[in-house]
């Protein structure tokens, strides 16, 4: 049957260790879509391919090639969650798009349309037709209608089209939406998984986003720069109750939530714990799941706020601890206590039920080789299950980026990610001391050094028991090649 739409997500270069997760917000627009009365269609082509290498790029342009083929969108074709790093696979797609389906207007939507300057990149580089800039369940149905009626995305007052750059769509209330479709949980074939770091339970799983955007502005990352006053958090009877819809359907027993920081503020902390807990309780969710959390909110933790969260099933907590030098939280516009963020994860992972994970930056604003060094000798004194390491990478629209390329053209970085020296689709921060390869040869130092320890191994055999073995073999191939360079 022909589909309204078809929502194409595009494939990235995917690293050693990560998870392939299918994305809520194209599940959310595909429950809005089915609400108002229009048909969606979805392709995964990142859980198809793993990379943006050439051969990769011919196999997503086939499996797209054939989709629309096999059953053209009579309405549109959209382009998303688009992201800097899934920016290489933009134009071969796109042609694919207009060739087999001319005609029918492509739409793209996602952090990347989001960021200001960009229309260039869309409208006169892509040629798209529009872009949703903001919350795209409401702009969505506005596309649709329009197109249904025979007029044209341009007419359309919920897109953004070439020359009207004031439109960004808001949902107010984050428990007026629909659960998010979730086909994925009925894969015969099992494409989807969480990440190393987060697999700390076996079985089906599922996400949830309980917000949207981030209260914070840390200048290296964009979710705070694009989402500036308009953070919106749903309400803890809505997340839960959807936690319980998902344990009443059958086969899901975890639940992994992808907001930037769960509870967003060490102030509120306890308090917030102790109702999501009792709501757990009441519901009779027996579910497991874990959250991401800042650093300096994870330090407003107590025994008993921790007991809480065991007993209402959280099982592992993941931190973006980034540094092991407040200068260095401050170059990057994250404030940081490393005394006190060493205090709280031992109290966590002093627990015997939650798992602790956390990140780290190497590079950046004053930082030198023996201050990465730093860095990661500090991550083998947390205690942490997991512990991964990144160079810092460069997002344009974030306060870093434009403090060391404000005087380049807005087209450079697109240049740049799309040449045949950046298949991964990354910028990273550079500097005399810490070019690319030294960057990348401090991360693989960073996990050799944390995951060969026997502290680490003996800690790893206890918690993952049976699967420690599994575990250990995947490190071992992250380690040597994290980001699969090999493979190009």
């Amino acid at each position: 049957m022909q589909v309204d739409m078809l929502l194409v997500h595009p494939p990235y270069h995917r690293r050693r260790g990560s998870g392939i997760v299918f994305p809520l917000g194209l599940g959310y627009l595909t429950s809005v879509a089915r609400d108002a009365g229009f048909s969606i269609d979805v392709l995964d082509l990142a859980a198809a391919v793993p990379s943006l290498n050439a051969s990769d790029l011919e196999k997503a342009s086939t499996i797209l090639a054939r989709a629309l083929e096999a059953n053209p969108p009579r309405l549109a074709i959209g382009m998303g969650p688009l992201t800097t790093s899934a920016a290489r696979s933009l134009r071969p797609l796109i042609d694919v798009c207009r060739r087999v389906c001319p005609g029918v207007p492509i739409v793209c939507g996602g952090p990347l349309t989001s960021i200001p300057g960009q229309d260039w990149l869309f409208f006169d580089e892509l040629k798209v037709d529009a872009t949703v800039v903001g919350d795209g369940e409401i702009a969505l149905i506005d596309l649709l209608g329009c197109l249904d009626l025979g007029k044209s995305a341009s007419s359309c007052p919920g897109v953004r089209t070439r020359g009207r750059d004031d439109v960004a769509p808001r949902v107010d209330s984050l428990d007026d939406l629909p659960d998010p479709d979730r086909k994925y949980l009925e894969d015969p074939n099992g494409a989807y998984r969480l990440s190393l770091r987060r697999s700390v339970t076996e079985g089906p799983f599922a996400t949830i986003m309980a917000s949207r955007g981030c209260p914070h502005r840390c200048d290296y990352c964009l979710s705070g720069t694009i989402s500036a006053g308009s953070y919106r958090r749903r309400t803890v009877n809505s997340i839960v109750a959807e936690m319980q819809r998902l344990q009443d359907r059958g086969g899901v027993a975890h639940c992994a939530f992808y907001d930037d920081c769960f509870f967003p503020s060490g102030k509120t902390l306890t308090a917030e714990i102790a109702e999501f807990a009792r709501e757990i309780d009441h519901a009779e969710v027996a579910m497991t799941w874990q959250m991401e959390m800042r650093p300096d909110v994870a330090s407003c933790l107590t025994s008993e706020s921790l007991a809480l969260l065991e007993a209402a099933g959280c099982r592992q907590i993941n931190l973006g601890i980034e540094t092991a030098r407040a200068s260095h939280g401050d170059a990057l516009g994250k404030a940081t206590d490393p005394t006190r963020i060493a205090e709280a994860c031992r109290l966590i992972a002093g627990s015997s039920d939650i798992s602790l994970s956390a990140t780290f930056i190497l590079g950046g604003p004053g930082e030198t080789l023996s201050t990465a060094d730093q860095t990661i000798e500090y991550s083998l004194t947390l205690g942490l299950a997991f512990a991964h390491f990144y160079p810092l990478e460069l997002y344009p629209g974030t306060k870093l980026w434009e403090s060391i390329n404000a005087d380049r053209p807005p087209r450079w970085w697109y240049e740049a990610v799309t040449s045949d020296s950046r298949v991964w689709g990354e910028l990273l921060y550079e500097s005399l001391e810490l070019a690319e390869g030294t960057l990348l040869d401090l991360v693989k130092q960073g996990y050799h050094r944390f995951y060969e320890r026997e502290e680490w191994q003996d800690q790893a055999r206890r918690r993952f028991g049976t699967r420690f073995a599994s575990i250990e073999r995947d490190l071992r191939n992250l380690m040597d090649d994290r980001f699969r360079f090999e493979e190009w």
